[in-house]
């Protein structure tokens, strides 16, 4: 998750979009005011500091555009963005995510199949809507597609990964 006021624009990451990687290219042209989550652990990537506390309470790289909203209220006018990935490879890149990831064996996770037809997120859908929709009605400007992210960038307005 990235509020970066230099810029104005606010990105509300989203799971197995290639989010921690737009967070790094983005991240030279963010200040030290701007705010930027922690990269996870597994992320090779340098991680310089950032700045993820917000009026005492800590970020998380996926909180919900309500929650921003709610910590910067300032950043009403700002450019907000997410990434959404194709339902079915997002939902095989978290297969093999939790597969690599968690301390069990694909017995306990079972089969693609078994993983598909159960979902993953709890409610069962690969789309992460929740964290980009406030009452139902999405809080973003732009609802960039991982496909065709450069194609996507310049067509918000921001050209710093174009």
């Amino acid at each position: 998750m990235i509020v970066s006021h230099k810029n104005r624009f606010v990105f509300v990451k989203t799971r197995k979009t290639g989010g921690s990687s737009i967070e790094h290219a983005l991240e030279p042209f963010c200040s030290r005011n701007d705010t930027l989550t922690a990269l996870p652990p597994e992320v090779k990537i340098p991680n310089h500091s950032r700045n993820y506390i917000r009026n005492g309470q800590l970020l998380e790289p996926h909180d919900s555009g309500e929650k921003i909203l709610e910590l910067f209220p300032e950043t009403k006018d700002y450019t907000w963005f997410t990434v959404e990935r194709h339902p079915y490879t997002k939902t095989i890149s978290a297969y093999y995510y939790i597969k690599n990831r968690i301390d069990r064996g694909v017995d306990q996770l079972g089969d693609l199949d078994n993983f598909i037809f159960n979902g993953y997120s709890g409610d069962g859908q690969p789309v992460d809507d929740h964290l980009w929709c406030v009452g139902g009605k999405p809080i973003v400007d732009g609802i960039l597609r991982f496909e065709h992210l450069a194609e996507d960038f310049a067509q918000l307005g921001i050209p710093y990964l174009v």
